[in-house]
């Protein structure tokens, strides 16, 4: 299955249409986990972003790694493919982490089905 595989699938649906229709295109790449060294920098993220009125993503972690839950959905591990970025490897989405000027966590972006969802952190 391509999501296990950490493909984004809008874009892997964008290149076959491109290809049916003799469309220039760019192959999608996979997302490549990278090792976190430091893994207190999960600390920082710990919290709940509130997507909208009583729609939260809640940030845990352990010593396994870190995950994120939306209301009314199961918890699923989250992957780094930078200090910042992860990505879901059971479903299509990705979420990118904002931090204000002085490296404090204010929020974060969650990226599915072509869409750049804001999340304010409020925990």
């Amino acid at each position: 299955m391509v999501n296990s595989q950490g493909y984004n699938a809008v874009d892997l649906v964008n290149t076959i249409a491109a290809i049916v229709y003799n469309v220039d295109y760019k192959l999608p790449e996979a997302l490549e986990e990278i090792e976190i060294e430091d893994t207190t920098l999960y600390d920082k993220y710990v919290g709940e972003y509130e997507l909208a009125p009583g729609i939260i993503i809640t940030i845990t972690r352990d010593e396994k790694g870190i995950y994120a839950q939306v209301t009314g959905q199961d918890k699923y591990q989250i992957y780094p493919k930078s200090e910042k970025e992860y990505f879901y490897k059971i479903v299509d989405a990705q979420i990118t982490f904002v931090e204000n000027e002085e490296g404090l966590v204010t929020g974060l972006i969650l990226h599915q089905l072509g869409q750049e969802i804001k999340a304010t952190k409020i925990k």
